[in-house]
């Protein structure tokens, strides 16, 4: 969106009212990066391991 990388256009909306906008995204630190990894794939094994025990 206007030339620039990683900015996602969003939209707010709110029965008939729209407000647009852009969020940037921007790379964590590599540190960070592997820590929101593994909590995500943690979260993951935990939600498989819910199901298996579904009858």
């Amino acid at each position: 969106m206007n030339g620039q990388p990683g900015a996602i256009p969003v939209y707010l909306c709110h029965q008939d009212k729209r407000i647009e906008g852009v969020v940037h995204a921007m790379p964590l630190p590599p540190e960070q990066a592997r820590k929101h990894a593994a909590k995500r794939n943690n979260a993951r094994v935990i939600k498989v391991a819910r199901r298996a025990k579904r009858p």
